[in-house]
C-alpha cells in the first residue's frame, strides 16, 4: 500500500478513536449513552466548517473532514441509539435526538 492509504487509515483510526472518551465520559455521567454521541457529533461538525475556510487542496480536506472527523462524529452510532430508543418504546427521545443532532451539526458547521 502506498504511503497516502497508511495516512488515511492512520486519520481514520486517530478520529475513531478521539471520539470515545468524550462520548463515553458524558453516556456515563449522565447515564445515557446517547447523549455522548450528541455531544461529540456537533463538535465534529463545527471544526468541519472550519476546515472548509481553510487553505487546503481538497484531498486534505477530504481526508481530514470525511476522514478524521467522520469517524469522530459518527452517522451509524447516532443513528444506532435513535433506533435503540425507538425499539426501547421511546419514539419521541428518538425523533428528538435526530432532530437535536441534526440542528446541532448544522449550525456548529456554520460557526466553523
Amino acid at each position: 500500500m502506498s504511503a497516502a492509504v497508511w495516512a488515511g487509515v492512520a486519520v481514520l483510526g486517530t478520529g475513531a478513536v478521539a471520539r470515545v472518551p468524550p462520548a463515553g465520559a458524558v453516556g456515563r455521567r449522565t447515564g445515557r449513552p446517547h447523549l455522548g454521541t450528541l455531544a461529540v457529533n456537533p463538535l465534529a461538525a463545527l471544526v468541519a466548517g472550519a476546515l472548509a475556510g481553510l487553505a487546503l487542496d481538497g484531498a486534505d480536506r477530504a481526508l481530514l473532514a470525511a476522514g478524521a472527523l467522520g469517524a469522530f462524529g459518527t452517522f451509524s452510532t447516532w443513528m444506532a441509539e435513535a433506533r435503540a430508543l425507538a425499539v426501547a418504546g421511546r419514539p419521541a427521545a428518538a425523533y428528538g435526538l435526530i432532530a437535536v443532532a441534526l440542528a446541532g451539526g448544522l449550525g456548529a458547521a456554520a460557526l466553523g
